[in-house]
């Protein structure tokens, strides 16, 4: 239960204010260990939170109540906290008097640093020296190109710039925001927004082409490899995306990677060698009367069937599927 740290009179005279005033020391030195105060359905005992200018601690382990959510408020009611979980953070803001996200007098609880990156509030304001109006704002931009590098290694301050530099060399970066691990789609199916997600990364990589026939001194292209897009998306809860990849396309929802049109495969070398398929894993141009192989990666173009010394053909390889990567 959460009690309420009643505090003394103006003009402290009776033994139970000095009481008080003892209370609400050991009340400041709680929230100076400052141990977690949620820890999955529960608050921490020992937790001491002010909410209103009011202080409160956890004498037991508090069961947080309805389902699990990413938001946790703090009501008052009498001399106790009711802490519950929201669905949402609407009409959530900062509150500059107390120094806390409030609505309707509720206290919320929750990972600024995830709430920033997936667009549910404009700014943080608690974690210790991070300045997210122009640091995290330039990182999670697309546009910084050209000065990603002077961002993390001269804005951040040395604990977030080390922790960001690992993430990236790492490809972690989906951690370090607090964002649901990466996730890769590679057959036609359909997505289901996880809870607490509301915006998404979505690359998509085309399928790439076959690579073409070898004819009579005339070996085969190599295919080319699938268009790459990607893109931001706004989504909720529980929506539900249709997935496809084809060997016409992938899509994801509205957004569509059509094949080739990425890196252009190899063209036929000689009267007989095939060319090798575009891209990461493309498949291997035939030889004299040689069929090409398929590309191995999603979205390598198929390799091209070798020339002949025969009026018979030669088959090119089939371009791979592509796939879906999700952050």
């Amino acid at each position: 239960m959460f009690l309420k740290i009643t505090g003394p009179g103006d003009a402290p005279e009776e033994m139970l204010d000095w009481q008080k005033i003892s209370e609400l020391f050991q009340t400041t030195w709680l929230r100076l260990n400052a141990p977690p105060v949620v820890d999955g359905i529960y608050i921490q005992r020992g937790s001491a939170v002010c909410v209103g200018g009011q202080w409160y601690v956890a004498t037991t382990d508090e069961t947080i109540a309805g389902s699990e959510t990413d938001f946790v408020k703090l009501t008052p009611s009498g001399d106790t906290l009711v802490a519950s979980f929201a669905a949402n953070l609407s009409g959530v803001a900062w509150n500059t008097q107390w120094s806390g996200w409030y609505a309707s007098g509720s206290l919320y609880l929750f990972d600024e640093i995830k709430a920033f990156a997936n667009g549910l509030i404009s700014r943080m304001y608690t974690p210790e020296r991070w300045r997210v109006e122009r640091n995290l704002a330039q990182f999670l931009s697309r546009d910084m190109d050209a000065n990603w590098h002077y961002v993390l290694t001269r804005n951040l301050p040395t604990q977030w710039k080390t922790l960001l530099m690992t993430a990236l060399l790492e490809g972690q970066v989906y951690k370090v925001l607090g964002l649901p691990e990466m996730q890769t789609i590679t057959a036609t199916s359909s997505y289901i927004v996880p809870a607490g997600v509301y915006r998404v990364h979505v690359k998509l990589i085309g399928p790439g082409t076959a690579g073409s026939i070898g004819a009579p001194n005339a070996p085969g292209n190599g295919g080319d490899s699938g268009r790459e897009v990607e893109a931001d998306l706004n989504v909720y809860p529980g929506q539900v995306i249709a997935c496809e990849v084809t060997a016409a396309h992938t899509k994801f929802g509205e957004l569509t990677a059509l094949a080739g049109g990425g890196h252009r495969g190899q063209r036929g070398t000689g009267s007989y060698k095939g060319g090798h398929g575009g891209g990461l894993g493309g498949g291997s141009g035939g030889g004299i009367n040689a069929n090409g192989s398929a590309g191995t990666a999603p979205g390598a173009g198929g390799g091209g069937g070798g020339g002949t010394n025969t009026t018979a053909t030669t088959t090119g390889g089939a371009g791979a599927l592509g796939k879906i990567v999700l952050t």
